[in-house]
Protein backbone atom coordinates (compact mmCIF):
# COMPACT_ATOMS: atom_id res chain seq x y z
CA UNK A 1 0.00 0.00 0.00
CA UNK A 2 1.42 3.19 -0.58
CA UNK A 3 1.65 6.48 1.04
CA UNK A 4 -1.18 7.91 -0.66
CA UNK A 5 -3.62 5.23 0.19
CA UNK A 6 -2.98 5.16 3.58
CA UNK A 7 -3.29 9.18 3.86
CA UNK A 8 -6.91 8.19 2.31
CA UNK A 9 -7.64 5.21 4.52
CA UNK A 10 -6.68 7.41 7.81
CA UNK A 11 -8.46 10.46 6.44
CA UNK A 12 -11.77 7.75 5.87
CA UNK A 13 -11.19 6.58 9.23
CA UNK A 14 -11.02 10.20 11.15
CA UNK A 15 -14.34 10.68 9.11
CA UNK A 16 -16.22 7.67 9.98
CA UNK A 17 -15.66 8.83 13.62
CA UNK A 18 -17.01 12.09 13.33
CA UNK A 19 -20.82 10.85 14.95
CA UNK A 20 -18.97 9.38 17.60
CA UNK A 21 -16.91 13.15 18.39
CA UNK A 22 -20.12 14.88 18.19
CA UNK A 23 -21.68 12.58 21.05
CA UNK A 24 -18.59 13.19 22.83
CA UNK A 25 -18.80 16.75 22.55
CA UNK A 26 -23.02 16.99 23.28
CA UNK A 27 -21.63 15.78 26.93
CA UNK A 28 -19.12 18.87 27.50
CA UNK A 29 -21.51 21.12 25.53
CA UNK A 30 -25.09 21.50 24.82
CA UNK A 31 -24.37 24.72 22.12
CA UNK A 32 -24.44 23.35 18.97
CA UNK A 33 -22.13 25.98 17.35
CA UNK A 34 -19.73 24.79 20.62
CA UNK A 35 -20.22 21.07 19.89
CA UNK A 36 -19.14 21.53 15.76
CA UNK A 37 -16.31 23.98 16.52
CA UNK A 38 -14.93 21.17 19.58
CA UNK A 39 -15.57 18.67 16.55
CA UNK A 40 -13.78 20.23 14.02
CA UNK A 41 -10.72 21.70 15.90
CA UNK A 42 -10.22 18.40 16.80
CA UNK A 43 -10.38 16.80 13.33
CA UNK A 44 -7.86 19.43 12.26
CA UNK A 45 -5.36 18.63 15.35
CA UNK A 46 -5.61 14.72 14.75
CA UNK A 47 -5.11 15.33 10.89
CA UNK A 48 -2.40 17.85 11.23
CA UNK A 49 -0.58 15.78 14.00
CA UNK A 50 -1.40 11.77 12.27
CA UNK A 51 2.38 11.20 12.74
CA UNK A 52 2.30 11.77 16.52
CA UNK A 53 -0.36 8.56 16.73
CA UNK A 54 1.44 4.90 17.14
CA UNK A 55 -1.26 3.08 16.71
CA UNK A 56 -4.29 3.20 14.70
CA UNK A 57 -6.25 1.42 16.65
CA UNK A 58 -6.01 3.93 19.10
CA UNK A 59 -7.59 6.45 16.60
CA UNK A 60 -10.77 7.15 18.85
CA UNK A 61 -9.07 7.29 22.18
CA UNK A 62 -6.93 9.96 20.88
CA UNK A 63 -9.41 11.99 19.45
CA UNK A 64 -11.40 11.97 22.53
CA UNK A 65 -8.49 13.15 24.29
CA UNK A 66 -7.79 15.66 21.88
CA UNK A 67 -11.63 16.72 21.82
CA UNK A 68 -11.56 17.06 25.78
CA UNK A 69 -8.46 19.11 26.01
CA UNK A 70 -9.72 21.28 23.55
CA UNK A 71 -13.06 21.71 25.56
CA UNK A 72 -11.04 22.65 28.15
CA UNK A 73 -9.03 25.00 26.51
CA UNK A 74 -12.26 26.59 24.98
CA UNK A 75 -13.58 26.72 28.32
CA UNK A 76 -10.77 28.46 30.20
CA UNK A 77 -10.76 31.15 27.19
CA UNK A 78 -14.00 31.66 27.87
CA UNK A 79 -13.69 31.83 31.28
CA UNK A 80 -11.11 34.37 31.13
CA UNK A 81 -13.33 36.83 28.67
CA UNK A 82 -15.96 36.48 30.76
CA UNK A 83 -17.38 39.24 33.15
CA UNK A 84 -20.21 38.74 35.98
CA UNK A 85 -22.43 41.28 36.87
CA UNK A 86 -24.59 41.28 39.33
CA UNK A 87 -27.62 43.94 39.27
CA UNK A 88 -29.73 45.39 42.03
CA UNK A 89 -32.56 43.22 40.67
CA UNK A 90 -30.80 40.00 41.54
CA UNK A 91 -30.58 39.29 38.03
CA UNK A 92 -27.18 37.33 37.27
CA UNK A 93 -25.87 37.85 33.88
CA UNK A 94 -22.62 36.82 31.95
CA UNK A 95 -20.94 39.24 29.48
CA UNK A 96 -18.55 38.25 27.15
CA UNK A 97 -15.95 40.39 25.51
CA UNK A 98 -18.25 41.63 22.50
CA UNK A 99 -20.61 43.04 25.04
CA UNK A 100 -23.81 40.65 24.48
CA UNK A 101 -25.11 39.75 28.11
CA UNK A 102 -27.11 36.11 28.74
CA UNK A 103 -29.22 36.08 31.48
CA UNK A 104 -28.24 33.05 33.69
CA UNK A 105 -30.61 33.06 36.72
CA UNK A 106 -32.84 35.58 38.48
CA UNK A 107 -33.75 35.26 42.06
CA UNK A 108 -36.47 37.82 42.96
CA UNK A 109 -36.19 37.31 46.93
CA UNK A 110 -34.88 39.66 48.91
CA UNK A 111 -32.86 37.86 51.15
CA UNK A 112 -30.03 36.66 48.19
CA UNK A 113 -27.77 39.20 49.05
CA UNK A 114 -24.33 40.02 50.36
CA UNK A 115 -24.31 37.13 52.82
CA UNK A 116 -24.81 34.46 49.92
CA UNK A 117 -22.02 35.96 47.54
CA UNK A 118 -20.05 35.27 50.81
CA UNK A 119 -20.80 31.95 51.06
CA UNK A 120 -19.96 32.06 47.68
CA UNK A 121 -16.77 33.30 47.75
CA UNK A 122 -16.02 30.61 50.84
CA UNK A 123 -16.75 27.57 48.72
CA UNK A 124 -13.32 26.33 46.73
CA UNK A 125 -12.83 27.20 43.00
CA UNK A 126 -13.33 23.88 42.23
CA UNK A 127 -16.39 23.51 43.89
CA UNK A 128 -18.04 26.97 41.65
CA UNK A 129 -16.41 25.59 38.64
CA UNK A 130 -18.87 22.26 39.39
CA UNK A 131 -21.65 24.78 40.55
CA UNK A 132 -21.34 26.16 37.02
CA UNK A 133 -20.90 23.38 35.06
CA UNK A 134 -24.04 21.67 36.50
CA UNK A 135 -26.24 24.41 37.37
CA UNK A 136 -25.31 26.90 34.99
CA UNK A 137 -23.60 25.26 31.68
CA UNK A 138 -26.33 22.06 31.78
CA UNK A 139 -24.06 19.48 32.14
CA UNK A 140 -24.74 16.26 33.23
CA UNK A 141 -23.56 14.67 36.60
CA UNK A 142 -21.94 12.04 33.99
CA UNK A 143 -20.39 15.06 31.86
CA UNK A 144 -19.06 16.80 34.76
CA UNK A 145 -17.44 13.60 36.28
CA UNK A 146 -15.94 13.06 32.91
CA UNK A 147 -14.35 16.60 33.18
CA UNK A 148 -13.53 16.37 36.69
CA UNK A 149 -12.34 12.38 35.57
CA UNK A 150 -13.62 11.69 39.21
CA UNK A 151 -16.99 9.22 39.79
CA UNK A 152 -20.34 10.12 39.55
CA UNK A 153 -21.32 10.29 42.63
CA UNK A 154 -17.88 11.96 44.07
CA UNK A 155 -19.82 14.68 41.89
CA UNK A 156 -23.02 14.03 43.40
CA UNK A 157 -21.80 14.35 47.23
CA UNK A 158 -19.56 17.40 46.51
CA UNK A 159 -22.92 19.54 45.05
CA UNK A 160 -24.89 18.44 47.96
CA UNK A 161 -21.93 19.49 50.31
CA UNK A 162 -22.46 22.92 48.27
CA UNK A 163 -25.69 22.99 48.52
CA UNK A 164 -25.77 22.31 52.08
CA UNK A 165 -23.09 24.35 52.84
CA UNK A 166 -25.24 27.39 50.84
CA UNK A 167 -28.35 26.64 52.89
CA UNK A 168 -26.70 26.15 56.29
CA UNK A 169 -24.59 29.69 55.96
CA UNK A 170 -27.98 31.11 55.03
CA UNK A 171 -30.83 29.51 56.81
CA UNK A 172 -32.98 32.37 55.70
CA UNK A 173 -33.06 31.17 52.38
CA UNK A 174 -35.41 28.45 50.99
CA UNK A 175 -34.59 25.57 49.00
CA UNK A 176 -34.28 26.49 45.20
Amino acid sequence: MNERTKDRNFEREVIDNIPYLERVAYNFSRNKDDIHDLVYETLYKVLKNRDKLKERSNLKPWAKTILKNNFISMYRKRKSENVWVINTSYNVFEANDSGLLTKYFSINDSTFNDDVLKTFKSISKEDKLLIQLVYCDGFSYKAASDFFQVKVNKVRSRLFRCRNKIKNQNQEINDY
